[in-house]
C-alpha cells in the first residue's frame, strides 16, 4: 500500500485545553490546574493570578493512505509551557491573557488567548454557581501553522461553567464550543467546530490538599472519528497561602477510529494569587 504524509496536526486537550487551554484550543485560567474542567471561581476586584505550567504529551499520530483511508501513525512527543495572567475587574468578573511556548517537536509560540470569565449567578462560596467564559484565540503565521505550532486563522471559544461547592467536596461541570479554522486544515481532514462536555469531582482533604478526577467527551479535530474521550486524575497542594502546586495525568483516545490514535500527558504547574 502506498502512503502519503498526513497533514493532521496534534490537537491535544491541553491546547484545546492549554486555549479550552475548551480544548485545548483554550488556555486554562483557573485555580484548579491541572484539571481541564474549569470552575466558577474569580479573583475578586483588584486580585491577580499568575499560572506557570508545563505539559508533556506522548501521542500516536494518524497516517493517511493514498485512497484516503486512515491507519496508525508514528509515535511522537511534545513539550510546552502554558502561562496565564488573570486580573479581577470586579468580584464576579475576570479578564485573562494566556500564551504557550512549545519547545519540541517545534520550538516557538503557539496560539494565544484573550478573554474573560463572568460569574453571573451564585457566589462561588457554597452551593451552585454559574459562569460564562469566552475567549479570542489569536492566529500564528502560516509558516508556524505548517510547522505545527497552531492555527493560522483567528478562532474563538466559549465555555458555560457550573460549580457546586461543599466543605468536603466540589463538582464542576463544563460545556464548551471552539472554532477550529486554519489554512492547512482541509474540511475532509479537520473538524471546523469542536464541542465538548466534561465533569470534575474534587475532594477537599484539608486546607492544603485537594484530589480530583476529570472526564469528558469532545469532538475529534481529526476526521478519523466523531469523538474523543478523555480521563484525568490530579492533585492540588497549597504549601503556603495563595500558592498552589498542581500535578495531573491524562489520557485520551479517539472513539472508533481505524487509526487508533491516542495520547497521554503529564501536567504540572504553580499558581500564585497576589
Amino acid at each position: 500500500m502506498t502512503h502519503r504524509v498526513s497533514n493532521l496536526r496534534l490537537r491535544s486537550f491541553v491546547f484545546s485545553l492549554a486555549t479550552s487551554f475548551s480544548l485545548l484550543c483554550s488556555i486554562p485560567a483557573h485555580a484548579y490546574f491541572p484539571f481541564i474542567t474549569d470552575d466558577t471561581g474569580t479573583q475578586g476586584e483588584g486580585g491577580n493570578q499568575l499560572e506557570l505550567n508545563y505539559v508533556f504529551i506522548k501521542e500516536r499520530g494518524v497516517g493517511v493512505a493514498e485512497d484516503g483511508t486512515y491507519y496508525p501513525g508514528d509515535y511522537g512527543t511534545s513539550n510546552s509551557f502554558p502561562m496565564t495572567y488573570t486580573r479581577g475587574l470586579t468580584d464576579d468578573l475576570d479578564v485573562f491573557v494566556g500564551i504557550i511556548r512549545q519547545t519540541s517537536p517545534t520550538n516557538g509560540w503557539m496560539n494565544s488567548a484573550i478573554g474573560f470569565k463572568w460569574r453571573f449567578a451564585g457566589d462561588a462560596e457554597e452551593g451552585w454557581s454559574f459562569a460564562i467564559k469566552p475567549a479570542l484565540l489569536t492566529p500564528v503565521t502560516r509558516s508556524m501553522e505548517t510547522s505545527g505550532l497552531g492555527n493560522g486563522k483567528t478562532n474563538g471559544t466559549v465555555s458555560l461553567i457550573s460549580s457546586y461547592l461543599q466543605p468536603k467536596y466540589e463538582v464542576h461541570v463544563n460545556a464548551r464550543y471552539t472554532s477550529n479554522l486554519s489554512y492547512s486544515g482541509a474540511e475532509d481532514q479537520q473538524a471546523q467546530h469542536l464541542w465538548g462536555v466534561s465533569v470534575a469531582p474534587v475532594w477537599v482533604l484539608n486546607h492544603q490538599w485537594k484530589l480530583g478526577a476529570d472526564a469528558g467527551l469532545e469532538t475529534n479535530p481529526n476526521a478519523t472519528s466523531a469523538q474523543v474521550a478523555y480521563a484525568q486524575i490530579g492533585a492540588v497542594f497549597a504549601p503556603v497561602k495563595n500558592v498552589q502546586l498542581g500535578l495531573g495525568l491524562m489520557g485520551n483516545r479517539a472513539i472508533g477510529s481505524p487509526s487508533r490514535e491516542y495520547n497521554w500527558s503529564v501536567m504540572s504547574g504553580v499558581t500564585w494569587q497576589f
